[in-house]
């Protein structure tokens, strides 16, 4: 924080006395923490005043940021920024993070000017797609296109019965897969508990596929391995076709 402030990248701390000044408020923290401060601020926030969440799971702290909207003058949406990288802290914050990315909006309702608000202030970070979603849709998305992607590398670089002398002619394949496996243990962590349900669901569906192509190579059947690496090839071409890549 005194580095940011120092750096111009900041005006100031949020206290109790500078919440009054903020057009938005954005709760940039692990849920916890975030439902913690909606709890103790709610009272505080004006309607004119949304509280955008940017946590990276929805259904726990939207379900107490909705009720707390019912109870209080907060006006709050439930969000999530589909960017990130590998390191944090201030020293690493890059001003192009969020150039080109899609952030997720949960409301309770169709408050078209509410959104427009949301959406016009986000796009000067660079944001340039919203997609608007319930929080159970988001947290079963997420596990399967964040959580997953995450468990997988971290699983991979412990797999291997390659030695570390061996790595030099690892490829460009092994460093892409590999690459998020280097992560906040403790704020990943956090993630993957709040939705373990949804991502208990996307492991068991991963496992059944490993299982298929490993059966196809225990049993030496070229024809089957052949199909489930173009199925694969297909799939992937269907998803990039779906997300604009």
């Amino acid at each position: 924080m005194e580095e940011a402030l120092m750096d111009g990248a900041i005006d100031d701390y949020l206290t109790d006395e500078t919440i009054p000044d903020c057009h938005m408020i954005l709760i940039a923290t692990p849920s916890a923490a975030g439902i913690s401060w909606l709890k103790n601020n709610a009272h505080k926030m004006r309607k004119t005043q949304p509280v955008v969440d940017c946590c990276g799971t929805k259904r726990g702290i939207c379900e107490i940021g909705f009720e707390l909207s019912k109870s209080t003058n907060m006006c709050f949406v439930g969000g999530h920024p589909m960017a990130g990288f590998n390191v944090d802290g201030y020293t690493n914050s890059r001003a192009d993070l969020f150039r080109h990315a899609t952030f997720v909006i949960c409301q309770d309702g169709d408050d078209m000017f509410l959104s427009r608000m949301v959406c016009n202030f986000l796009s000067n970070a660079g944001f340039t797609k919203f997609a608007f979603m319930s929080p159970f849709d988001h947290d079963k998305t997420i596990a399967f296109t964040s959580q997953l992607s995450h468990i997988v590398p971290s699983a991979l670089v412990k797999s291997g019965n390659a030695s570390f002398d061996g790595l030099p002619i690892a490829g460009g394949s092994f460093r892409d897969m590999t690459r998020v496996a280097y992560l906040n243990e403790k704020a990943w962590t956090e993630l993957c508990m709040d939705n373990r349900d949804n991502l208990i669901e996307e492991i068991d569906a991963f496992i059944d596929e490993l299982v298929q192509y490993r059966s196809a190579l225990m049993s030496g059947d070229y024809r089957e391995l052949k199909k489930l690496f173009a199925e694969g090839s297909r799939t992937k071409e269907e998803i990039d076709k779906a997300i604009g890549a």
